[in-house]
């Protein structure tokens, strides 16, 4: 199904724009970063992402994006070892890439939509962490330093939403093994904190192999209902079930290794529309995560619970504030998990649109509230006729080795982009 899927996208792109009930669109992008303390060029990256939307008649419709990149830098396109055998890039060789990041096939009647193909699913509402919002992978080349968070990678999936007496039921079932991508092993971002090594010494000899799921064990089962309550508020519920999308390390035949074991996430959110100003929580439980423990690389079945509070407002003079705070917490019988009982997470970001929207101004605050250690990134965005964009912009790393983003102390960098839409 996925090879036929994965051929009809190739065929769709070479359609030309011109073709009834269709659109093509293209955007062309340069990124280019410095460090700041000894001026490398750690990012040169050049991509094309073409879109296709065709209207295939007045209830089916096709959807695709294709992307070819290119990457001579410290940081480079992330590994493809994490993507399922039918999800793996059309053409992966060296610096260059060229990959299928959405072919969707979707039928419309009335309230009631059925897709197949490669897509996502964003269910959360808390921005940037992910609470509920764990049922896709991610990429995580560039780690969280970027525009878009979080960078989901697409599976291939047959998903189903309707509405049943004023309730939005979505239904999902994933048959890609597909996890969060990592970085290459040479990587300037290489993540090196004890929490993210299963609590073994960091080496450049450190290099597990990643194990995906197969068969049944790779297939994830989701549902989410949701209501618009009388008051405005937005509720929902949800549960899924399969495997994880981020690692945990065990140790097997003399081999280190990247396992994706399966777990269950039970959770909600609600969420409030105020005039200018929106509120929102979202909680989240896993009662069968699995975690690493100190000593031989040891894995232990934790409870966990993730919850976030957030809030954010339009302002006079066309400022936008947002404020959130995530709580993520395990509780280990025995005490041994490489990970921190809790991690608490603060978010701030504050952005100003200026001179009829043509400019626009960011700063973006995010700190480890128990390690002390976090970032800051500022950014301007200047647009000419509608299809170009100069961006300028920086991160400010800080913290421990130990930390979640102090390990990148060094990676502290200033960027700019190019942006061209055709």
């Amino acid at each position: 199904m996925s090879q036929l899927l994965r051929l009809l996208a190739v065929c769709s792109m070479t359609l030309p724009a011109g073709h009834a009930a269709s659109s093509v669109s293209s955007e062309l992008q340069f990124w280019s970063a410095h460090t700041v303390r000894n001026n490398d060029q750690v990012i040169k990256r050049f991509s094309i992402e073409s879109r296709l939307k065709q209207k295939l008649s007045r209830r089916w419709q096709v959807q695709g994006t294709l992307a070819l990149e290119h990457a001579h830098d410290d940081v480079g396109l992330g590994t493809v070892d994490t993507y399922d055998r039918q999800a793996k890039p059309l053409v992966s060789g060296g610096d260059t890439r060229l990959e299928l990041r959405q072919l969707v096939l979707r039928y419309r009647k009335g309230k009631t939509s059925f897709s197949l193909g490669r897509q996502t699913f964003a269910w959360g509402v808390i921005d940037g962490y992910r609470v509920t919002d764990r049922l896709d992978p991610v990429r995580r080349r560039d780690f969280v330093f970027t525009e878009q968070k979080p960078e989901r990678i697409p599976r291939w999936s047959a998903r189903l939403r309707t509405t049943l007496e004023g309730y939005r039921v979505d239904l999902a079932l994933i048959a890609d093994s597909t996890v969060s991508q990592l970085p290459k092993q040479d990587s300037a971002l290489l993540p090196t904190a004890s929490r993210f090594t299963g609590g073994l010494p960091f080496s450049p000899a450190f290099e597990p192999s990643i194990e995906l799921q197969t068969g049944r064990q790779s297939l994830t089962g989701a549902i989410k209902v949701s209501r618009r309550l009388r008051s405005g508020m937005d509720a929902a519920v949800l549960a899924f079930r399969g495997p994880d999308t981020e690692p945990v390390l065990a140790h097997r035949s003399g081999r280190v290794l990247l396992t994706f074991p399966k777990r269950t996430l039970l959770g909600g959110y609600l969420q409030q529309s105020l005039g200018d100003q929106v509120v929102r929580a979202e909680v989240a439980y896993l009662p069968d995560q699995r975690v690493n423990t100190g000593g031989g690389l040891g894995q232990e079945r934790v409870r966990r619970w993730i919850a976030g509070v957030g809030a954010d407002r339009w302002l006079a003079g066309k400022w936008f504030v947002l404020g959130q705070m995530t709580y993520d917490r395990i509780f280990s019988t025995n005490n041994r998990a490489v990970r921190p009982k809790e991690d608490v997470l603060a978010t701030l970001r504050l952005q100003r649109r200026f001179l009829n929207d043509r400019g626009e101004l960011k700063f973006e605050s995010v700190n480890d509230l128990r390690k002390g250690d976090g970032y800051f990134a500022s950014s301007l965005k200047w647009s000419f006729r509608q299809n170009i964009d100069l961006l300028a912009g920086g991160e400010w790393i800080y913290g421990a080795d130990s930390g979640i983003f102090g390990q990148f102390e060094q990676q502290s960098r200033v960027w700019l982009k190019a942006r061209i839409r055709i």
